[in-house]
């Protein structure tokens, strides 16, 4: 009920599998999860339509974050306030 994926640091990371099969279904760990922000230019554009421009806006105006952006004590922070 593990699955092997990638981390995407050059290593591997157990990841645990859905415990429910059903026949038709084709379920499981499809790979890693997307880091902090990564999905935010496809999310805004394709469900709020705003330009690359605007989303470079909200990036520019610290609206938006990144894992690459977030010193490591900011990134324990903001998961600590999600959880």
């Amino acid at each position: 009920m593990v699955a092997a994926v990638d981390d995407r640091g050059g290593g591997r990371r157990g990841v645990v599998q859905t415990p429910y099969r059903f026949s038709a279904a084709a379920a499981g760990v499809r790979g890693p999860a997307p880091y902090l922000g990564e999905q935010n230019p496809d999310v805004l554009s394709q469900w709020l339509g705003l330009s690359a421009a605007e989303v470079a806006g909200l990036v520019a105006d610290g609206a938006l974050l990144a894992d690459a952006e977030l010193p490591a004590s900011a990134s324990d922070e903001v998961l600590s306030r999600k959880g």
